[in-house]
Formats: C-alpha cells, sequence, structure tokens
C-alpha cells in the first residue's frame, strides 16, 4: 500500500512538472493562455497525501555515525509508543540492544532516516568518552 501510495505521488509530481515545463514553453513562444494554465492548476492534487513525521532519537557512545547505540526512542505521530523491537516477551520495554533495529546512527540513515540534529560538539570534552546519555542524534523521516 505505502509503495503504490509513493508511486503515485512519484508519477504525479513528474507529470505535473511536464505539464509545468510546457507551460513554461509556451510562455517563451507567447502561447501560454489563461486557460491553459488553469487546467494545469486544476490538476494539482486537492490535497497532498497525508504524512506524518516518525522521529527518531539515539544516543551513541561517541560523535561518528557508526559508534554503538546505547539507546533510542522512536515518536509516530507525536507520541512515544515503544516499538515491538522495545518490548521483551512480556509487554515490558528492554534495554536489550541485540533486538534494537539499529546498531548504529549509520544504519539508521541506511534505512531512510535523515539526520536533523548533530551532537552539540561544545558540550564534548573528549569524544572518546560517554558523558551522561551519551551522543545525541535527531532524526526523521516522513509516512
Amino acid at each position: 500500500m505505502l509503495k503504490a501510495k509513493k508511486d503515485l505521488i512519484s508519477m504525479t509530481t513528474q507529470s505535473l512538472k511536464q505539464e509545468l515545463e510546457s507551460c513554461l514553453e509556451q510562455l517563451e513562444d507567447g502561447t501560454l493562455t489563461p486557460q491553459r494554465l488553469q487546467q494545469v492548476i486544476d490538476k494539482f492534487p486537492k490535497q497532498m497525501p497525508d504524512r506524518k513525521q516518525e522521529l527518531l532519537i539515539v544516543q551513541a557512545k561517541g560523535s561518528s555515525l557508526t559508534m554503538e547505540l546505547l539507546g533510542y526512542s522512536i515518536y509516530r505521530g507525536g507520541k512515544n509508543e515503544p516499538s515491538p523491537e522495545q518490548l521483551n516477551p512480556h509487554g515490558k520495554v528492554t534495554d536489550d540492544a541485540s533486538s534494537w533495529p539499529y546498531k548504529t546512527v549509520a544504519d539508521a540513515i541506511e534505512d531512510g532516516w535523515r539526520v536533523i540534529s548533530f551532537p552539540n560538539s561544545a558540550l564534548m570534552m573528549d569524544d572518546t568518552t560517554t558523558h551522561g546519555l551519551g551522543f545525541e542524534y535527531v532524526l526523521e523521516r516522513w509516512r
């Protein structure tokens, strides 16, 4: 379902781009009419697909994207609800890193997350030592 939605968005975006390029050519030729421009405007989706932002906040052992993670939280739709990987068989949140979906920030990037905040290097005294919760990265993706 999600792939079909993405394909539709991509197809719509591509066809609209072609329509706009055609309008540019007509404008340069002096043949663009208000009616033609309105036809293109009417093809724009009335409402963009409903996409929600997800945030992934991770604590890493160091400033490198390949450092091991100490912990993470995922926010979906503004709520921090544990993902299935974070729950043990009894339904309690686990700190067992072997069940986490990502071992490093680089793993999350590979899975489509985008870094929107890097650790604040002004607070780092030594990037080989963990201070407090570690080196915090904030990543996002839209679904």
